[in-house]
């Protein structure tokens, strides 16, 4: 009797064992691993349990898995879960020992659902990535894996003191997060989403599914190109257009790397192929494109014409695209010398000019915008010179140094310590600039033909006329109005504190004209260059004194 009661006992034990196998299942990584010194630190690919593989693999790092007794794992590496049935609860568990160290909150990340503070991952699915992000210098040591398969009757095991499962509705990545019940609350899953900027208390994130706004309560200090893991749980709405997440209620991202974070270049006639993504373009304001300002965030404004180069998101507004930029540093005006501008009303955006100046030498120049003294010296170098018109007297013209700035449409002599080929201020205003047509020293803000009448300083540093329909280049200026204008002298006060009399750029034209001699032969000379005698200049008889 007494031996049937034993057999009977066993009997049970091993039903409620087999039971509880069908329900989990725990892979001990440290008996499975092939020991011995001459197994210690070859790459882990594989550890295989009843109903579930356990696959590593390098992932988005740079060193792969490896069998130390445990598996280490290093930053980026990946271990996928593929089981046989549905898996509802994974419990990692890890050794700490001299650099390897317990994964805290953020660490690792999973492709599907998310981690609790333990990270342990509760959820339903038969496949799962794991990505780990051990601390600088630090690797995570892997010992045991355990499982608990669902049934498709039973909730979840907890044990004592264990908080309950979440039931909050949690989604993996931002497309469903946008697909979400407008003002309902919702989680959303972050795994290795890229920060492209923040603008106050506004955080504008990518994952590989698209972009979100995130409208937070208080000033944020992400940077652009962070690499970000975590949750954040608050309302989807289209907010001004934009994807946003408000009435945020919980937000706990963390920093897991960095990387470059560059929006793709697309040309202004495919912006509509590109709607709600981050692009960089080159386009003119109008009403068919227009730069979206009535965000207070990002007080940037230009005005209709101005050619416009950006970083920005693309958002359809019925027969318009406007365009959003996450900072208002993202906006650039460009003007050229060589081709028509428009001016109008900006503010908080950046100037590109295309335009060269020579180092050592003074250079002609108006500008479209105001600049400051210390403006000047951060554009054009602490050692650049700039001179501005005084008079004209019998013999010379006479400039003065000024160390005030320079002002928008008023042309200046500008020596810059540096050979430039273009011109940029970051973060002005454009106040519709014209130029002072009653100066007798006229400045031009686009490619302009000078009147008759009109002067430009030669190789010698003296006036001399213009010939015929000759032009000369936008942001350069001309003599006009002045009596006996021809080899008048240029001379500056107080460069040296004496007076000056310094070597000019003297190139007058955007375009160089065409000259022959009365031969017909043509003449590759600069009209100031010139002997005496008459030649035909651009259709035009000239005798050259």
């Amino acid at each position: 009797m007494e031996h049937l009661y034993k057999r009977a006992i066993v009997f049970l034990f091993a039903c409620v064992y087999s039971i509880f196998a069908m329900h989990a299942e725990v892979i001990d990584i440290v008996q499975l691993l092939p020991q011995g010194k001459s197994n210690m630190g070859r790459p882990i690919t594989t550890v295989s349990g009843e109903h579930v593989s356990l696959i590593f693999s390098r992932g988005e790092g740079k060193t792969t898995p490896s069998n130390y007794g445990y598996v280490r794992l290093y930053k980026g590496n990946f271990m996928s879960v593929n089981a046989e049935k549905r898996v509802r609860k994974i419990t990692c568990h890890f050794l700490k020992t001299g650099k390897e160290v317990i994964p805290e909150t953020g660490e690792m990340t999973v492709s599907n659902g998310t981690l609790d503070n333990d990270n342990v991952w509760q959820g339903s699915s038969d496949q799962l990535v794991y990505t780990f992000y051990p601390p600088r210098g630090n690797t995570f040591a892997l010992v045991k894996v355990e499982l608990e398969y669902d049934d498709g009757n039973d909730p979840p095991t907890i044990k004592p003191g264990e908080d309950k499962p979440n039931t909050e509705k949690t989604l993996p990545d931002i497309a469903s997060f946008k697909q979400t019940e407008l003002g309902k609350p919702a989680t959303l899953s972050l795994n290795k989403a890229i920060v492209l900027g923040c603008n106050d208390a506004e955080l504008f994130i990518q994952d590989h599914t698209g972009l979100i706004r995130l409208s937070l309560s208080e000033t944020t200090s992400w940077q652009k190109g962070d690499v970000i893991t975590g949750e954040v749980r608050g309302v989807y709405e289209d907010k001004d257009g934009l994807p946003t997440i408000k009435g945020v209620e919980k937000i706990n991202i963390k920093k897991i790397s960095s990387k470059k974070a560059s929006p793709q270049n697309i040309p202004a006639d495919e912006l509509s192929q590109h709607a709600y993504k981050w692009v960089h373009t080159t386009f003119i304001n109008n009403k068919q494109l227009r730069l979206a300002n009535s965000r207070a965030g990002v007080d940037c404004k230009a005005y209709d014409g101005a050619e416009i180069e950006c970083d920005a998101i693309v958002v359809p507004r019925g027969s318009t695209l406007l365009l959003y930029p996450i900072a208002s540093q993202d906006v650039t005006i460009n003007y050229f010398d060589d081709k028509p501008n428009t001016y109008g009303e900006a503010q908080n955006v950046n100037v590109h000019i295309e335009h060269a100046l020579k180092q050592g030498v003074f250079n002609t120049l108006t500008l479209p915008i105001s600049l400051t003294a210390a403006d000047v010296k951060a554009i054009f170098g602490q050692a650049a010179v700039v001179a501005k018109f005084a008079r004209a007297e019998a013999q010379s013209i006479v400039f003065e140094q000024t160390t005030e700035g320079m002002t928008a449409g008023e042309a200046y002599l500008v020596k810059p310590q540096a050979d430039m080929q273009e011109i940029f201020i970051a973060q002005t205003q454009v106040r519709s600039p014209k130029a002072d047509t009653n100066s007798q020293f006229v400045g031009t803000l686009n490619v302009t033909t000078p009147p008759a009448g009109s002067y430009y300083i030669n190789r010698q540093s003296k006036l001399q006329a213009f010939f015929g329909n000759q032009q000369i280049k936008a942001f350069k200026a001309y003599f006009y109005n002045v009596d006996n204008a021809e080899g008048k002298s240029i001379v500056i006060n107080n460069v040296t504190n004496d007076i000056q009399q310094m070597a000019i750029d003297t190139d007058p034209d955007s375009q160089s004209p065409t000259i022959y001699n009365l031969n017909g032969q043509k003449v590759v000379r600069k009209i100031g260059a010139l002997p005496a005698g008459i030649y035909i200049i651009d259709g035009k008889k000239v005798i050259v004194r």
